[in-house]
């Protein structure tokens, strides 16, 4: 009797143990097989580890904002929901008169596509709406200060290599110990589909200046901490899960 009662305690204890764990980690008719999934855990690079998987994703969903009749409005108005009339600055130095000037210099410049584009061609508020239309269609957008001033904005497939380098993936040299952002490799010519086939076509743009002044400012919404670039808002709406 006692052999048959530990018996049956032991299959008790294993049947709990093996209810400790989580549903999702067991495959069933419930669960499906997931693939392309790293065993052993994988920061994000190794989710783009064919760096063209990510360019086309990109592309990919430029065109379900160009020829989609819901997509497109979608992001628009998200848009409008969060940069609305635009982000402003309120100096509080403790000096009022200082905060006056301040601002109305900001004022000033904002509105003037001369002083706030490298091409002369948008104000601030128009640059942030850009940026960030940007961020939710392709995942993430690159400005860079000049000496003169004025920002320079690039899109995500700007960002790249044509060539592999060492610590340096999708278009981001990282530090290897600390992965800090060390320079980003920006086009050189963005004429045209065919140049440059076969050769580096990429300049390095350095994070900060020679001064330790940053320089490259990278928006995205970031939802790892291993995280190079961002990743279209619209990558789960491609596939039925």
């Amino acid at each position: 009797m006692a052999s048959k009662r530990n018996n049956k305690t032991s299959v008790t204890a294993m049947m709990l143990q093996e209810r400790a764990d989580y549903d999702a980690a067991k495959e069933s008719k419930f669960v499906r097989r997931r693939t392309g999934l790293a065993a052993g855990g994988g920061g994000f690079a190794y989710h783009f580890r064919r760096e063209n998987d990510y360019y086309n994703l990109i592309e990919k969903a430029r065109d379900m904002d160009r020829n989609d009749a819901i997509v497109g409005t979608t992001i628009g108005r998200v848009v409008d929901n969060v940069v609305q009339n635009g982000f402003t600055l309120n100096p509080q130095t403790g000096d009022s008169k200082l905060d006056n000037d301040i601002k109305q210099r900001w004022y000033e410049e904002c509105e003037d596509p001369d002083a706030m584009d490298v091409s002369g061609e948008m104000t601030f508020q128009e640059q942030e709406r850009i940026v960030m239309r940007q961020v939710l269609l392709d995942g993430d957008s690159i400005i860079s200060g000049t000496e003169e001033g004025p920002l320079q904005i690039f899109e995500s497939h700007e960002v790249g290599t044509r060539n592999r380098k060492e610590g340096t993936h999708l278009g981001v040299t990282l530090d290897k110990n600390t992965r800090t952002r060390k320079r980003y490799w920006i086009a050189k010519d963005k004429v045209g589909a065919n140049h440059g086939r076969g050769k580096e076509t990429s300049l390095p743009l350095a994070v900060r200046d020679s001064g330790g002044l940053r320089q490259v400012f990278h928006v995205f919404d970031r939802k790892r901490s291993s995280m190079t670039r961002g990743v279209t808002s619209l990558a789960p709406v491609f596939a039925v899960t």
